[in-house]
């Protein structure tokens, strides 16, 4: 009886498995220490910051750099490395805004944040990260923004 119905149990299994695995992961992340593919720290939840500067680039990803009140020579030289990502980006490269803000309590200086067109920021970077690691982020949220 068993080798009878032997087929019938293993396309069942073969159909329910993978969903009972994928359940598994998606429930029990945390404790499989899956790696990210992202360079930069993930802020969860999102902060909302369309209220905190006045936005001029509507439908933009912006990238932010956060100075001190004056901007001195390291600070030219990231906005300056900001603008070559964004040259690097190619076609997509009118899809994204970069601004220079100064520092305060809700954002750190030295930090580079990536900003939705929504006003959602959802990921920082210290300003001396590897700008290739910057590229490779912002191309992924272009990617699969463009998709959506």
């Amino acid at each position: 009886m068993t080798k009878k119905y032997a087929p019938l149990i293993c396309l069942i299994l073969a159909f329910f498995f993978p969903i009972i695995l994928s359940g598994l992961l998606y429930y029990n992340h945390e404790h499989f220490n899956l790696k990210t593919t992202n360079h930069g720290v993930l802020i969860n939840p999102p902060l909302d910051v369309k209220n905190l500067w006045q936005t001029t680039y509507k439908n933009q990803w912006q990238i932010v750099h956060v100075s001190k009140n004056n901007c001195d020579s390291d600070c030219e030289n990231v906005v300056y490395t900001l603008n070559q990502i964004k040259k690097a980006l190619g076609k997509n490269s009118e899809r994204v805004s970069i601004k220079n803000v100064t520092a305060s309590g809700e954002l750190l200086e030295n930090k580079i944040y990536l900003v939705d067109p929504a006003g959602n920021l959802f990921m920082y970077y210290a300003d001396t990260s590897n700008p290739m690691n910057i590229l490779k982020d912002l191309n992924h949220v272009l990617e699969i923004s463009h998709r959506a």
